[in-house]
């Protein structure tokens, strides 16, 4: 899908939107935005199987916030991972938003609250690997005070695929970190 084949929704639609913490129950809904945003190219197989999802959210290895729509639909997620090695700083990203949602300072209104509840918590920091193909997710790591520290050239599988973003290259895609 392309930019301009995804009608976005107007002002009043977007208002309605509630952001907040990701619960178990929202595990379906998740899974769908997952499928809106990437089909099924999302590396992350967890994303796929709303059991696995609701019982990471309910385990506290994935801590998430989430803009939904008064009819429950997730139409927004950025996350912090747990490191499955037991180490103090999460991996801040899993970000989402549906197309027809973006531009509208969703994933930085996600960001913020998700860092606040995390520094609420104690936790020391977070790292981040952005896609390079687009500066959504770069920028939306900066305003929440992280600084580009490398860049990983071919990192991420040419495969992986995201709804409403042009992308005219060939190969692997990099990362930002």
């Amino acid at each position: 899908i392309q930019p301009h084949d995804i009608a976005r929704v107007d002002d009043a639609t977007a208002a309605l939107v509630e952001f907040r913490a990701a619960l178990p129950d929202d595990a379906v809904a998740i899974t769908r935005l997952t499928f809106r945003c990437y089909g099924y190219t999302y590396l992350d197989g967890a994303f796929y199987a709303p059991n696995v999802l609701a019982r990471s959210l309910e385990q506290g290895e994935l801590q998430a916030y989430v803009a939904v729509t008064p009819d429950g639909d997730v139409v927004g997620l950025q996350a912090l991972t747990a490191d499955a090695s037991g180490g103090l700083v999460p991996e801040f990203g899993k970000l989402m938003v549906d197309a027809r949602y973006r531009r509208r300072q969703f994933a930085e209104r996600l960001a913020q609250q998700l860092l606040t509840d995390a520094r609420g918590q104690g936790i020391p920091g977070a790292w981040a690997e952005c896609v390079a193909n687009h500066a959504a997710s770069q920028r939306t790591v900066q305003a929440a005070g992280g600084t580009e520290v490398g860049l990983l050239l071919g990192a991420s599988p040419q495969a992986v695929a995201m709804a409403g973003f042009e992308v005219h290259d060939e190969g692997r895609r990099s990362l930002v970190s």
